[in-house]
């Protein structure tokens, strides 16, 4: 799950995200097994499979998104909120990664199941499982031979590292609809409040007026849709725009 996580996210604009992963060192496949390069004699759809292909299996190309998120506008709201809380993304992992644990420490024990004439007893055992610790803990004085390191302090690291990782994930995704502020114009504009005004005035505008007013809105609407994607990768995170688009470009 680390892999997901960029080491950086830099967010330029609502459009532009840059997500930056380091180089996990892939080896290149052998020649002998696969081959993606285009021949001479292949059709026209092979060589385009093989170039996706190579696209999808590139030494330096970054993971896919982890989770998917989509954003809501809410009426009399500037800044969109996620369908899903970034922080309850996080108590979730925990919760996962903690029931995970659980999970091993109820793996039966075989041998007392399939040998009974080797055991006295034939109670239900476990296996030996790891255990989270209920706190961190503590280093072991290297004076005192009576004592012994904690053997779940590995387990404890893992999960706190995973923890800390998923915190600074969620960091980028606040700053990201802080970018939507932008469009506090086109949020403030009522259509219908607009056509009405133009009714109401004394002198009215002509066809000629009214058809460079259209083309210009048409123009807008393009504008919008250029400036707010579909979707976009932040962070470990695919958010989904569409809505939010369709709202801003439906008012031209």
């Amino acid at each position: 799950m680390l892999a997901y996580i960029p080491d950086t996210t830099k967010i330029e604009s609502t459009a532009v995200v840059h997500n930056t992963f380091a180089l996990k060192g892939v080896e290149e496949p052998e020649e002998e097994s696969v081959n993606l390069m285009p021949k001479p004699d292949d059709l026209p759809e092979v060589i385009e499979t093989k170039k996706w292909l190579a696209s999808m299996f590139k030494k330096d190309k970054n993971p896919e998104p982890l989770y998917v998120l989509d954003l809501i506008l809410k009426n009399g709201q500037l800044i969109p909120t996620f369908s899903t809380l970034p922080q309850n993304i996080v108590q979730s992992i925990r919760d996962i990664f903690e029931d995970g644990v659980k999970c091993l420490q109820e793996i039966p024990q075989l041998e007392p199941i399939l040998m009974k004439h080797l055991f006295k007893t034939h109670g239900k055992k476990t296996i030996k499982a790891p255990i989270i610790p209920q706190e961190k803990p503590k280093p072991v004085d290297k004076n005192d031979k009576k004592k012994l390191p904690d053997e779940n302090t590995w387990l404890w690291d893992a999960c706190e590292k995973l923890l800390a990782e998923m915190e600074r994930a969620i960091l980028p995704l606040n700053d990201y609809v802080q970018t939507f502020a932008a469009f506090d114009k086109e949020n403030a504009l009522n259509p219908d409040k607009y056509v009405k005004e133009l009714d109401s005035v004394e002198a009215p505008k002509s066809p000629q007026e009214l058809r460079a007013d259209i083309y210009e809105n048409m123009k807008k609407e393009e504008q919008i849709k250029n400036l707010i994607p579909e979707s976009v990768n932040v962070s470990m995170f695919q958010i989904n725009c569409k809505d939010i688009r369709n709202f801003y470009a439906g008012k031209f």
